[in-house]
């Protein structure tokens, strides 16, 4: 124990030697490694320009000046087809624009002969190549351009994270301003990136109707009868009523969406995962519901959608109708508690009283008429 307390102490002091060094070298303006800058070289540990890829650093800068932004910038040198190179210990490699790597272009000082350290910039001993007039000119743009530092609301964008596509590409929260209101959008994030995006792909989705239209089908799959007898597990069969009024009146959006933990976007369908722990936290929270025991499998489900736009311009989110004679192409809720509507009707019509039939399906004769009675609503289009 003792040789091991004293290699520990001597591993502590090689490394505070290896911090000081590198911060007395950094103060110096001396280059102590890592990945070479865009328009520099290695020449005996020190930064020198390269002549070829200095000049596009320059039209960065100058164009992002002319242009104003940065998305415009990157279609315009994609047009142009600069070939950018960064070093690397084996030589060279070629590396595409993106937005990220060129506002980290644009934000890095090393490009006015500076080099920085643990947050503070110093001196460099290597040439600049962009002038500090230019330089100070495109910070005061970026942040001019900077969203507001005020405190963003919470659950803004509840569903940041938790959407992707068939592939595992994300959608990221995005918005636009016309006529001074703001409009929330999960944009693609190849949308985003101004790549190609598959035809099978749905590109953007309107922030506050997509949570509405989840929040729904999150309520119609909560409320099924299926899923309120596994909620029954922990109060027992004959307090399933219960279970659904409670569910039912205190619900609400918040509770839908802090429950998600995964929405996969197919060209027709929405495959949601729910979170069993959030899941059980909002019950208890707003419900004052324990979770029963449930299937693994119950917490997965799917929905078929449809994006339309309405005369007046508005974006909406639909469930799809078909005139078609089954009655299952038009259904717009959870196709389980239609199922067991159209079994309570057989039972019923097969001679058992209403009353047998909520005995034995914990539930009360009101709910078993209403379900049955929903049985007759649909019709064909022909």
């Amino acid at each position: 124990n003792v040789l091991l307390s004293f290699s520990q102490f001597e591993r502590e002091i090689i490394g505070e030697r290896i911090r000081d060094k590198f911060s007395a070298s950094k103060r110096k303006g001396i280059w102590t490694g890592g990945v070479v800058p865009l328009g520099y070289f290695l020449q005996g540990k020190k930064l020198v320009p390269c002549a070829k890829q200095e000049k596009i650093i320059r039209n960065i800068y100058n164009g992002y000046l002319e242009l104003g932004s940065v998305s415009k910038l990157k279609r315009k040198l994609d047009s142009e087809k600069d070939i950018v190179l960064y070093a690397t210990s084996e030589g060279q490699r070629s590396v595409e624009y993106s937005r990220g790597r060129l506002y980290k272009i644009l934000k890095n000082p090393v490009y006015i002969g500076r080099v920085v350290y643990l947050g503070k910039e110093y001196e460099g001993q290597h040439v600049s190549i962009v002038c500090k007039e230019v330089w100070e000119a495109v910070q005061k743009k970026l942040f001019s351009q900077t969203a507001s530092l005020k405190k963003k609301e919470k659950n803004s964008d509840p569903l940041r994270g938790k959407i992707f596509d068939v592939h595992g590409v994300p959608y990221s929260p995005s918005y636009t301003k016309k006529n001074g209101l703001k409009y929330r959008y999960y944009l693609h994030q190849n949308a985003l990136q101004y790549k190609e995006i598959h035809e099978t792909v749905t590109s953007r989705f309107p922030g506050p109707v997509f949570e509405d239209f989840i929040s729904q089908k999150i309520s119609e799959w909560l409320t099924s009868p299926r899923i309120i007898k596994g909620l029954g597990g922990v109060y027992g069969s004959d307090r399933c009523e219960t279970i659904s009024y409670r569910i039912r009146k205190n619900y609400s959006k918040q509770l839908a969406l802090l429950s998600i933990r995964k929405v996969v976007v197919d060209k027709s369908d929405l495959r949601i995962s729910i979170d069993q722990v959030q899941l059980s936290e909002g019950l208890s929270k707003w419900c004052d519901i324990e979770l029963g025991t449930m299937a693994l499998n119950e917490f997965e489900f799917s929905i078929p959608y449809k994006v339309i736009r309405s005369r007046n311009g508005t974006v909406e989110i639909v469930a799809p109708r078909s005139g078609a004679n089954d009655i299952f192409c038009s259904l717009n809720g959870n196709i389980e508690m239609h199922i067991e509507s159209y079994i309570l009707r057989d039972m019923h019509f097969d001679g058992k009283p209403i009353e047998q039939i909520a005995i034995d399906n914990s539930m009360s004769p009101k709910t078993v008429l209403k379900l049955i009675n929903s049985t007759f609503l649909f019709r064909s289009n022909a």
